[in-house]
Parts: structure tokens; sequence; C-alpha cells
């Protein structure tokens, strides 16, 4: 009998707790979006004038494909072009920033924005020594990136990821050039 009228209040109980908390996470949630929106912009802000060093202004252009960025010098001059794109690594997503020389057709440097890459494995694609393989690389080098070991299809994934980008350098060139109309 004393058990019949505790089903009851542990339903009640538990109902009230998964309100609170679905209350509670929502109010975080709706609290931290903003903040993690802005942390997100800056990050991309900082890998564009990263990978393109002699720019100290970009502008976004608009296109279909990458998220591209004209940056610009003093006096605004174009001085590079920075392609923002992600592939899917081996446990989530990654977020690059390749930094071109349109002129050169070469890549100046590469950023990793964001992945959910294994730690100590697939997390060395940001590392430098992994990195700076692409920095002056021709856009028609058939040059072989060294593979991180135990890390293949996080190295692969950013090896794609340049590739799609240089792939479609052309198409970037006149999504720049016609400021993405």
């Amino acid at each position: 009998m004393a058990n019949d009228k505790m089903q009851p209040r542990l339903i009640l109980v538990l109902t009230l707790i998964t309100i609170a908390s679905a209350v509670s996470l929502t109010f975080i949630d709706d609290l931290t979006a903003p903040l993690i929106a802005e942390e997100a912009e800056k990050r991309v802000q900082e890998a564009v004038l990263s990978v393109v060093p002699d720019a100290v202004d970009f502008e976004e252009v608009e296109d279909e494909n990458f998220e591209i960025f004209k940056a610009l010098d003093e006096v605004g001059e174009v001085v590079g072009v920075a392609v923002q794109h992600d592939i899917r690594g081996y446990t989530g997503p990654i977020d690059v920033m390749v930094g071109l020389d349109m002129a050169e057709e070469k890549i100046i440097a590469l950023d990793v924005l964001s992945h959910t890459e294994t730690p100590g494995l697939g997390a060395r694609i940001t590392e430098d020594e992994f990195r700076d393989q692409f920095r002056g690389r021709d856009f028609s080098s058939q040059e072989e990136v060294d593979i991180i070991a135990g890390a293949t299809i996080s190295s692969n994934a950013v090896e794609v990821v340049v590739s799609e980008v240089v792939e479609s350098a052309e198409d970037i060139q006149a999504a720049v050039e016609s400021g993405g109309e």
C-alpha cells in the first residue's frame, strides 16, 4: 500500500527535476550562445589575418561553395585570399582556413579553426610541423604530404580540403573579382 502512494510522488519529483533541468539548460544556452558566436567570429578574423600575414583587413565575399575572404593591405589592395572550408575527419568536422596567393598561385598558410579529433593523434593536425608542409606550395604541386602516424584520416581530410580549395582557385578568384555577386 505504501508503495502505491510513493509512485505518484516519484513521478512528480522526477517530472519536476526534468522540467527544472530543461529550463536551466535553455537559460544557459540562451546566455552563452552569443558569447560562443562572438568567439567563433573572432577566431575566423584571427585565422584570416594569420593565413595572409600581409593583410591588415579583409572583406567577406559571397560564394555558395566556400567562405571566402579578400585579404587587404593598408591601402585596400588585395594581398591574398583566405578560404574557409570544412570536411568530416575521424571523429567529426574539421574546419580549415587556407590562405592563397592568387598571383603567385601558391598556398600562403593553413590554419585549423576547429576540430574534434583525438587528442595526441588527430589533433596533431594543428601542429606547425604538419601545417607548414602546405606553406608556399604551388597550386600545381603533386608533392605528397607527410601523414601523421596514427592519424591518417585526419591528415588526409586536411589534405582533401586544401586540394578542393586549390582545384577551385579559378572560381574563387572569379568570386573575389566580382565581389561575390
